[in-house]
């Protein structure tokens, strides 16, 4: 489930970047990988109608690759994207697409809505605003509607540069960095334990 939910993200992300017109750039697979983090803040387990749950996440220009030797500058992205999937847990073990439950804003970077992808009810799109020698994101996630939720952060993808390597894509898979996921809400939905942890998913409670 993990893996699918999480390469529909990413395919979604992928749907909504502008790659290179050129045929020759056209290579489904990233250049490189890197690994990023991100968080939501304030990091409480029930929040209620009408406060701002905040996703930050930052990560430097020049990165070494997961697995790599030498660090790479990755600067001048066309746009370095990822997605929020929003799910709504209810009580009979069934989940709800919840984008719309919230109301959003943008302090860096974006979060916005795409119609272009099959399901824009089930996810928010990001984008990264790049500042200096990093890349930072900073969105705020309003919600509207009693209930309990799951955010889950997709994999970052870059469909190449505007200078220098223009065909140089790159992927982004990001974990989440808070000390608590509020694991006990989605296992108590679930009805028995889950392990390990995930560290894509936040759970929270709205009253």
């Amino acid at each position: 489930m993990k893996t699918n939910l999480l390469y529909l993200l990413s395919f979604a992300a992928a749907l909504t970047l502008t790659g290179c017109p050129d045929p020759v750039c056209f290579n489904p697979e990233p250049v490189y990988s890197f690994a990023v983090t991100a968080h939501f803040t304030p990091e409480q387990d029930s929040i209620q109608v009408g406060d701002t749950l905040y996703l930050i996440s930052e990560f430097p220009s020049t990165m070494r690759p997961v697995g790599g030797q030498e660090a790479v500058v990755y600067t001048n992205s066309t746009g370095i994207g990822n997605t929020l999937g929003v799910l709504e847990l209810t009580p009979n073990k069934s989940t709800l697409d919840a984008v719309y439950s919230f109301d959003y804003f943008n302090v860096d970077g974006m979060i916005y809505n795409s119609k272009k992808i099959p399901t824009p009810e089930r996810a928010q799109q990001i984008r990264y605003k790049e500042e200096g020698e990093k890349y930072i994101l900073k969105v705020g996630i309003i919600p509207k509607k009693r209930g309990t939720y799951s955010l889950i952060i997709g994999s970052g993808l870059s469909n190449g540069r505007r200078t220098g390597d223009e065909c140089s894509k790159a992927s982004f898979s990001t974990s989440l960095t808070n000390t608590d996921y509020h694991q006990y809400l989605y296992e108590s939905w679930w009805g028995e334990p889950v392990s390990p942890e995930p560290d894509y998913r936040y759970l929270f409670k709205v009253y």
